[in-house]
């Protein structure tokens, strides 16, 4: 018997290998979560007669330890630096040589530098750490990569620390930065002790990752969910402009586009619209609305445009919402995927499952096969639990 235990920027989901069922539990909406109350909270709501315990987590997210003790909470993927310290000091695109991300205030190296430069901190030691490692009562000091290449100080290409990002924090702060390593493995790597036994619990891994655990060469998955991503399968680490990479299993990688305004931009209009998500519409509804509506919600505040005498009602609105925001994966698709050999698009995440117009508007503006992934929103825990089929059944399902 086994839980599996996914720590989301919206729920926290515990699945249970004896009952099938999947618990969840609202997360706080808070940008930085209380650490101890998070493991209290897990600890609480797992099967203490659980064998073994996996974790998917959100890879965004980090803890800061001075020696035993945390010096910092939780500081998720939700919190955004003051400024972006590591754009103003290295290349933009010597960054994403390096780690494969786009260098942005809610990583963790800007919010790591925000926190010492906010709290005055210099001569000491800090060890960085994920929330997957972070929330055990015992670890071995190690992290997967999918969770390692998250932070903002990994090469991608070594699966190495970069030198020159722990250097500045020592010149800047006189601070030591620490890591746990990152490993390619699925093993043991801590415990939780629970009722006087210590259950093993294996490495965590990226959320992001673990819902493309099944993914094939020629396939397109498009996540929408409280965040969204887009992606596909690659062999190697492309430098380049536009895309950014993510440490994936078995030496590949992911070429994906990322943070693109979804679940939270949906989320802005239930504040006016109490029935957004269950208007009546239909899909020549959503076509012909014509509202210019902006999604960048993560740089600046939105617009709405092309307003003029008879178009600004509530049926238009809410019909141009959803268009706006599948017009963008439209465009992505179309600037940076086109040309990629793409058989099938997979679509994951709450949004299109909760949303049936959402593949028929696909459908329509791209022409390719489009279909949904896992029969529900829990992309993460089902990907971690066919893996663990595949690779541990003979030992650890009963």
């Amino acid at each position: 018997m086994f839980n599996i235990i996914d720590i989301g920027g919206t729920y926290l989901k515990i699945y249970d290998s004896h009952t099938k069922d999947i618990m969840r539990i609202k997360m706080s909406d808070e940008n930085v979560i209380d650490l101890h109350s998070l493991r209290i909270l897990i600890k609480n709501n797992i099967n203490s007669h659980a064998d073994k315990i996996y974790m998917s987590c959100q890879m965004h997210g980090f803890v800061l330890f001075d020696g035993v003790n945390n010096v910092s909470e939780f500081i998720t993927w939700k919190k955004k630096s003051d400024e972006n310290h590591i754009a103003k000091i290295f290349d933009t695109n010597y960054f994403r040589d390096i780690t494969g991300l786009e260098c942005r205030n809610d990583l963790p190296i800007n919010n790591i530098y925000d926190f010492f430069e906010t709290n005055n901190m210099n001569n000491r030691k800090i060890h960085v750490k994920n929330i997957s490692e972070a929330i055990l009562d015992s670890n071995l000091s190690c992290t997967h990569i999918t969770m390692a290449c998250g932070n903002g100080f990994l090469n991608i290409y070594n699966n190495k620390y970069c030198d020159d990002f722990i250097k500045l924090f020592h010149e800047r702060f006189k601070i030591k930065l620490q890591f746990d390593d990152p490993i390619d493995e699925f093993i043991v790597n801590g415990h939780f002790n629970i009722n006087d036994r210590h259950i093993p619990v294996y490495c965590g891994i990226g959320d992001f990752q673990a819902s493309l655990m099944n993914i094939r060469p020629n396939e397109l998955y498009i996540n929408m969910a409280t965040g969204s991503q887009i992606s596909i399968l690659t062999d190697c680490v492309e430098k380049n402009k536009t895309m950014n990479h993510r440490s994936f299993f078995n030496k590949k990688y992911l070429k994906c586009i990322t943070h693109i305004p979804s679940g939270r931009f949906l989320n802005i209009f239930t504040n006016m619209f109490d029935d957004l998500f269950t208007y009546p519409m239909k899909i020549e509804d959503i076509i012909s609305s014509d509202l210019a509506i902006g999604t960048n919600i993560f740089e600046h505040g939105i617009s709405i445009n092309n307003i003029n005498f008879k178009n600004f009602t509530k049926k238009n609105m809410i019909c141009s919402i959803f268009k706006c925001y599948l017009d963008q994966y439209v465009t992505i698709y179309n600037n940076l995927f086109e040309d990629e050999n793409i058989d099938k698009i997979i679509l994951s995440g709450g949004i299109p499952k909760k949303l049936s117009f959402v593949i028929d508007y696909f459908k329509i503006n791209i022409k390719k096969e489009i279909v949904l992934g896992n029969g529900n929103d829990d992309d993460s825990v089902n990907g971690l639990l066919s893996y663990i089929n595949l690779h541990f059944a003979n030992n650890f399902i009963k």
